[in-house]
């Protein structure tokens, strides 16, 4: 449904004035509930408002009586909308929500994304989680750039909720749903009922640039390479299964070696040979951490299980679907310093887990000779045969300037 808000009421339609912002947002009482067809040519101006734009067009499904509330602790919301006939930009989106946990919102950020068509991101922009105020619950706007859309886009939300702080997101039932469930990096999949998130998209026809301006033509997809691109990945094999596991107080490792002779001219020496990092294939779960701050250890080990190298990876790097997760050493290490004599080594991770905080490692079933352990550096790792953890190690030449190519 698309709504074109005016300053009067006219052919017996409910028409508002669109307020402007404050610090790019603003709440919406029930005096200006947005009807099914309104528009704002000439919006009321406030005292250093974020203007709204000259004329703008509301895009939206259902009205503003809720039926309920969702906080996804794992994932996120999203809505699609047909872009209209008058408008190519958006310029703010309304959500209709409240804030909970404590009385003191945190000094966190959430995030509102524009998508196209193919769930790939406009434009991911954060909003301080206190404009979003506890208790009643409200409408809230919230002023974007100016993001030029395809005629199919979605508008999606990460609050990145847990016990102590979250957003409960309102909906409507309707026949027809548009609404989905999802984050930008997991894919997005349709809600289980007939209903709608409370959400609006304001648009416009031309951008008012206030907040910046996105348009199609300069926007290009992010880089699908990978940081490893240009690197040899050992073992090449390692194809994605559904087998996983998880490990309370220990994890997964691997033993690896490096095959000179598949790497560059096939006949440089381990000082030669540069190693850019590593990859797994795993998956996260659990709630009630910050996944920003919490980590995910790494450690190459040698023969005798000593540490040539550690680091953390933030669990906010793993999806809550399955994925390569990429590994890049701050700067690429040769191989001498990392394996041993015979070019092995021992990648090993430990993510800390326990019942509401971990990372599934995919494996490939009965593998014909299996390289993968389990356990601790200070109880010792233990081999698991029926199993091969889905693991790389990636390397490249080393360029005679002593960087990598």
């Amino acid at each position: 449904m698309i709504a074109n808000r005016k300053s009067r009421r006219t052919m017996g339609t409910t028409v508002t004035l669109a307020l402007a912002c404050t610090l790019g947002l603003v709440g919406l009482t029930n005096a200006q509930q947005t009807p099914s067809t309104v528009r704002n040519d000439n919006p009321t101006p406030q005292a250093k408002p974020a203007a709204a734009p000259a004329s703008e067009v509301v895009v939206r499904y259902v009205d503003d009586k809720s039926d309920g509330k969702w906080s996804l602790s794992t994932s996120g919301h999203g809505i699609e909308f047909k872009r209209p006939a008058n408008a190519r930009f958006i310029e703010a989106v309304e959500m209709f929500g409240s804030r909970y946990g404590t009385d003191e919102a945190p000094k966190e950020f959430f995030h509102v994304y524009i998508l196209n068509q193919d769930r790939q991101i406009l434009a991911d922009v954060p909003f301080a989680y206190g404009l979003i105020q506890k208790g009643d619950e409200k409408w809230y706007r919230l002023r974007t750039p100016s993001v030029e859309v395809p005629e199919s886009f979605m508008v999606a939300f990460s609050f990145d909720p847990r016990q102590t702080k979250g957003i409960y997101l309102h909906y409507a039932n309707t026949d027809m749903p548009h609404s989905y469930t999802g984050l930008p990096g997991d894919g997005y999949e349709p809600v289980d009922k007939k209903y709608d998130w409370m959400v609006r998209a304001i648009m416009s026809e031309t951008p008012s640039g206030q907040k910046g301006t996105k348009l199609l033509k300069d926007w290009k997809p992010r880089k699908t390479a990978g940081p490893f691109g240009d690197c040899v990945a050992i073992p090449a094999n390692a194809e994605p299964t559904q087998d996983k596991q998880s490990y309370g107080g220990q994890g997964p490792a691997i033993e690896l070696r490096v095959d000179p002779t598949k790497v560059g001219s096939g006949k440089l020496l381990p000082d030669e040979i540069m190693v850019k990092g590593f990859s797994l294939y795993a998956s996260r779960y659990g709630a009630g951490f910050n996944p920003q701050t919490t980590n995910v250890h790494v450690m190459v080990l040698d023969s005798n299980k000593e540490v040539r190298w550690q680091g953390e990876v933030p669990y906010a790097a793993f999806s809550f679907k399955p994925q390569w997760v990429n590994v890049i050493l701050p700067e690429p290490k040769p191989l001498s310093e990392l394996a041993d004599k015979d070019d092995k080594l021992t990648l090993a991770f430990d993510p800390e887990a326990h019942q509401t905080k971990g990372v599934y490692f995919y494996y490939q079933k009965n593998p014909e000779k299996s390289h993968s352990l389990a356990g601790t550096l200070g109880s010792g790792f233990r081999a698991v045969t029926d199993r091969e953890w889905l693991m790389r190690i990636h390397v490249q030449p080393k360029m005679e300037s002593g960087g990598t190519k």
